[in-house]
């Protein structure tokens, strides 16, 4: 019971919902008209496989930014996977969320053993088209995984689709697919404060209020939250660090854009 309140409590002081209308040039509201997807729901898989077969269309003309933020992510991956290739060269990796697989490319052209999961396969067209081989899982439960099964598993801005609950059954899940001593590598949008979503949700739900514009995409999330479901589910936090956008280590307040964690299987 005590857990059941303190959940809630965590839930309403340390998650934010947000809204969305366009990403990579997209208007995510008109797929959602389109679809007849009802914006207030939080995007699913049928809603990606839309966006996904648009982006296709459109020849994959990825957004600059978008791009240089990617490439820093790769670095990032890399310097991981290094990490752990000292104490064994055999590691199994998972990306969980890939998306287009356009972080894990260059990895996956080196030969490197990583598993892609997607919610939907459309998104992986991108590798295809580029006869780039690669493993993959597509399922909307982790637990169509065989479990135990991987030494490092990568979740980089995947967590906003998840509900609270979701959320939770995502690092059980996690904590199944790992090794003994496995690791996952997180990061997510830096929610400045509890407070900051304390206020914002005062506006957001308050009836003199409009609906939010856009389309539901998910739920931003205070570093605290990822920390205590992740202990709940099994996981140690081996490390938390702050970064600009592009994965640069930042010590300023005002620059911290994502959060980062190391989690390891207890």
């Amino acid at each position: 019971m005590i857990i059941i309140l303190i959940d809630k409590i965590y839930k309403y002081l340390f998650e934010l919902p947000f809204y969305q209308s366009h990403w990579q040039d997209i208007s995510l509201d008109d797929i959602a008209m389109e679809r007849n997807i009802n914006p207030k729901e939080v995007a699913a898989e049928n809603f990606y496989e839309e966006f996904y077969r648009r982006l296709k269309q459109n020849r994959y003309a990825f957004d600059n930014k978008w791009i240089k933020e990617k490439k820093t992510q790769t670095l990032a991956m890399m310097r991981y996977i290094d990490q752990a290739m000292l104490e064994n060269k055999s590691q199994k990796i998972l990306s969980v969320g890939a998306g287009t697989g356009f972080v894990e490319e260059e990895l996956l052209q080196k030969g490197l053993n990583i598993f892609l999961h997607e919610c939907q396969p459309s998104s992986f067209d991108y590798l295809r088209q580029k006869n780039i081989k690669f493993q993959e899982y597509v399922t909307t439960n982790l637990s169509d995984i065989p479990e135990n099964n991987f030494n490092l598993i990568f979740a980089f801005n995947v967590s906003y689709c998840f509900t609270y609950e979701q959320y939770f059954s995502f690092f059980k899940s996690v904590y199944n697919l790992l090794s003994d001593k496995g690791q996952l590598i997180l990061f997510d949008s830096y929610l400045i404060s509890a407070f900051k979503k304390l206020n914002n949700s005062l506006k957001l739900f308050s009836r003199f209020q409009r609906q939010p514009k856009g389309v539901h995409w998910g739920w931003l999330r205070h570093p605290y939250l990822h920390r205590y479901l992740a202990n709940k589910a099994g996981l140690n936090v081996v490390s938390q660090y702050f970064t600009d956008n592009y994965c640069s280590k930042v010590s300023n307040p005002n620059q911290r854009h994502l959060v980062w964690f190391v989690f390891e299987k207890k």
